[in-house]
């Protein structure tokens, strides 16, 4: 199904987000503004948060979800999907592995929760990336592009603070403007983000399994369960290092 720009098809000819920008005048304006938003910070929110190589959909009518964001995104990107009909809302952090397949699914958990609605029509959001030196920002971003070509719905594309629009120069070199983003559940705004106060629930485990054998990006929450799912995992470590560490004695490991 078609990418829309307002009523503009995004064709597969882009080849770059600079490309793409150049093509549509209108998204570029849009981006840059949400560019020059200030940052926001939530307090006493029920905030779920996103990690690395992580996505969640919410409902509206979550009791226990006002916010859903994720932050500390570099070269990798974050992607908000939201349901035009209901407003439940999916976002993901992409670090350049397992997108398209991420993308499909997340679209899938917003069209069981619409299945009165006839009409399945996605709003997106792509923020994060800024002009690293190996274009890994541009090569996440081109992934969520083509991603969003085969997704069998119509997509809005309504932002891509992505690449140039998020670059900024601290001390002589090239880093992100905005880290990270927040949606407001109930109204569907998002915002940019530069940190958020708690990584909650199971932040530590949920951080080791980005070392895990694991390429897919997993789905952590889901308003149909209202709960928060650390799948198994496997992280492959050096038979040599884990007998040493084995071999130190207390007192050495809690140091």
């Amino acid at each position: 199904m078609p990418l829309y720009v307002g009523k503009r098809v995004v064709g597969t000819e882009i080849r770059s987000s600079a490309g793409l920008l150049q093509n549509f005048p209108e998204l570029e304006k849009r981006s840059r503004e949400f560019a020059f938003q200030a940052q926001r910070t939530f307090q006493e929110k029920n905030i779920l948060y996103i990690g690395q190589h992580e996505y969640g959909t919410v409902y509206p009518n979550d009791n226990f979800v006002d916010v859903v964001g994720s932050d500390s995104a570099t070269t990798c990107q974050i992607v908000v999907l939201r349901h035009k009909g209901t407003g439940a809302c999916s976002l993901a952090h992409f670090d350049g592995s397992g997108i398209p397949k991420a993308l499909a699914a997340m679209v899938e958990t917003l069209k069981e929760h619409a299945q009165n609605h006839g009409e399945h029509r996605i709003e997106m959001y792509i923020v994060g990336g800024f002009l690293d030196s190996r274009n890994i920002s541009e090569d996440v971003f081109m992934q969520i592009l083509r991603g969003a070509y085969k997704l069998a719905v119509d997509i809005d594309l309504l932002c891509a603070c992505v690449c140039q629009l998020n670059d900024t120069m601290l001390n002589g070199k090239h880093v992100p403007s905005i880290y990270g983003i927040g949606v407001v559940v109930s109204s569907g705004e998002v915002v940019p983000v530069h940190q958020f106060n708690c990584q909650i629930p199971d932040e530590i485990l949920r951080h080791v399994a980005l070392y895990s054998e694991q390429k897919e990006v997993v789905q952590v929450y889901s308003s149909r369960t209202q709960e928060v799912t650390v799948k198994p995992f496997h992280v492959y470590y050096p038979s040599e290092r884990a007998r040493g560490i084995a071999s130190l004695s207390d007192e050495n490991i809690l140091q």
